[in-house]
C-alpha cells in the first residue's frame, strides 16, 4: 500500500511523531518513503511524500528516495524507483537504506536529508535554463503588471 502525505508529516512533532514510531518499532511495516518532486501534485507550496506500507515485512530497514529534483516522474524514474526498492542498495543523493537503530537514534525524524546526502556534483543546476525560466517569469510579470494597469485606467483608479 502506497500512502501520500505532506512532507511535514517526516520530522513533525506530537501524534505524527507516535504515528512513525509505532509504524517503524511496533507493525515494522514501513518500508519505503519517498520524496517527490514539487510539480507532481498540486498543492498549497508543500512537497509531498510517499510511504510505503508493507505489513508482514521480513526487512528491518526503511528505505528513502530523493525524488525532489527530478524534472519528469514518468516511466524511467518508476523503473528505478522499483530497481531500488527491489535490490535495497543505496545511491548517493538518491537512495538509502536506514537500520532501526539509526531511525530511533533520530527519534524516529524520517526527513531525508537525516539519510541522504547530497554530494556538489549533484547539486549543481542548468544555469542558461534557469535565467531562461526567470526571464520568461519576468515576461509573464510585465504582461500582468500591463493588464492592472489597464483595469486600472478603465475603473478611473
Amino acid at each position: 500500500m502506497v500512502l501520500v502525505f505532506p512532507s511535514a508529516l517526516l520530522y513533525r512533532e506530537g501524534k505524527e511523531s507516535q504515528i512513525r514510531r509505532y509504524l517503524i518499532e511496533e507493525l515494522n511495516c514501513l518500508d519505503a518513503v519517498v520524496l517527490l518532486p514539487d510539480s507532481l501534485f498540486v498543492s498549497a507550496g508543500q512537497q509531498e511524500v510517499l510511504l510505503s506500507i508493507k505489513p508482514g515485512r521480513k526487512e528491518k530497514d526503511v528505505l528513502f528516495f530523493d525524488c525532489s529534483d527530478l524534472a519528469t516522474f514518468g516511466r524511467e524514474e518508476l523503473d528505478r524507483l522499483r530497481e531500488g526498492l527491489k535490490s535495497r542498495k543505496g545511491q548517493t543523493g538518491y537512495c538509502a537504506a536506514a537500520r532501526p537503530e539509526d531511525l530511533k537514534a533520530n527519534d524516529y525524524n524520517l526527513n531525508l536529508p537525516r539519510y541522504i546526502s547530497k554530494t556538489e556534483e549533484e547539486l549543481l543546476f542548468d544555469l542558461d535554463a534557469k535565467k531562461a525560466r526567470i526571464e520568461e517569469i519576468d515576461k509573464e510579470l510585465k504582461d500582468i503588471e500591463e493588464k492592472i494597469a489597464m483595469y486600472r485606467r478603465a475603473l478611473e483608479l
